[in-house]
């Protein structure tokens, strides 16, 4: 089996959750958005920004588990949907994955050294179209100062510009006072490849 990556993911040994949280509950509480996902051996919580990744990775990082040891993905790592893993890995593959065998529907996925790619697992709700990895960009603050910004029930930042009717929606959770940084947003494209290769 394989999780999901879009956007920016933090993956998670379940093994290694075990060790540092009580139980699932425990674990499933820190996740501050609807992005989980998990097979029996990896846990996946997506984000659209670097800061984002950054508080989760170090919330989990006081808990005990560890990120890079010796440059190394220890007990999670981070994966974009397009560069694939950010850190060498002697346990996780990133690669791509067909939607129901169509190559025109390919998404980013993350799995165990081992594993088998065809059962991917996404989030409650998750459809292709629609999705990040069916419709991607990247807009920066310049891009975005332009635009007109709302936040919904939910915390998650919506993007209209005034030279379009398009909006953009960026699904993360922002933090208070935290610094404006790069955010993805969707836009359109993808790229292709094959397991252990971004």
């Amino acid at each position: 089996m394989a999780v999901l990556v879009e956007g920016i993911s933090v993956i998670v040994r379940i093994d290694r959750l075990r060790l540092y949280f009580e139980d699932w509950e425990t674990f499933a509480a820190t996740v501050p958005n609807k992005t989980l996902c998990y097979d029996k051996d990896l846990a996946r919580v997506g984000f659209m920004d670097p800061a984002g990744v950054q508080r989760y990775v170090v919330q989990l990082e006081r808990r005990g588990l560890r990120y890079l040891v010796e440059g190394e993905a220890c007990d999670l790592v981070v994966a974009d949907q397009l560069r694939g893993l950010l850190a060498p890995s002697d346990w996780a593959l990133f690669g791509r994955v067909d939607i129901d065998g169509d190559p025109r529907r390919r998404v980013g996925a993350c799995m165990m050294d081992g594993g088998d790619p065809h059962i991917l697992i996404t989030p409650d709700g998750w459809d292709y179209p629609g999705s990040l990895s069916d419709s991607f960009g990247f807009v920066s603050d310049n891009g975005l100062s332009l635009m007109k910004r709302e936040i919904d029930a939910n915390d998650c930042e919506f993007w209209e510009s005034p030279l379009a009717s398009t909006q953009f929606h960026t699904d993360r959770t922002p933090a208070a006072g935290e610094r404006e940084g790069e955010r993805q947003a969707l836009s359109q494209g993808m790229l292709s490849g094959t397991w252990g290769q971004a």
